[in-house]
């Protein structure tokens, strides 16, 4: 089994991880063409709740903008490092974040966000 074949299986083990973690799901589509630093993430926020979506990883956080409620919104980044877990900060409902997900330059991914994800108990609330 390649290295290759070994990174594609855990991609598919962590996609599992946040449907089951977070409630949301990101699904890993396969692009051709050159290759580029900058991923891009598709938000399918079927939540009543605006949200702000970052991506994070080891202490890094970059906000990529908002997703309003019940909407699609795309954001396309400059990610260097190898995972990255999404955060989803609910406009007055506390926060959500995923699971680390293995990423390569030129990924593009799918966030959805399900009607019921800012009532999780794994929400955070920040301290006022």
């Amino acid at each position: 089994m390649s290295m290759r074949t070994i990174s594609k299986a855990a991609l598919h083990a962590a996609l599992i991880c946040l449907v089951v973690g977070c409630g949301g799901y990101v699904e890993h589509l396969k692009t051709a063409g050159p290759v580029s630093r900058e991923l891009t993430v598709e938000v399918r926020n079927y939540n009543f709740y605006d949200a702000t979506i970052y991506a994070w990883d080891s202490g890094e956080r970059l906000r990529l903008g908002m997703a309003q409620g019940k909407s699609t919104s795309s954001f396309t980044f400059r990610w260097d490092l190898e995972d990255v877990r999404f955060i989803i900060d609910f406009i007055g409902a506390g926060e959500l974040a995923g699971e680390m997900l293995p990423v390569e330059p030129g990924d593009e991914l799918i966030l959805i966000v399900g009607q019921e994800d800012h009532r999780k108990t794994s929400l955070t609330k920040r301290s006022q």
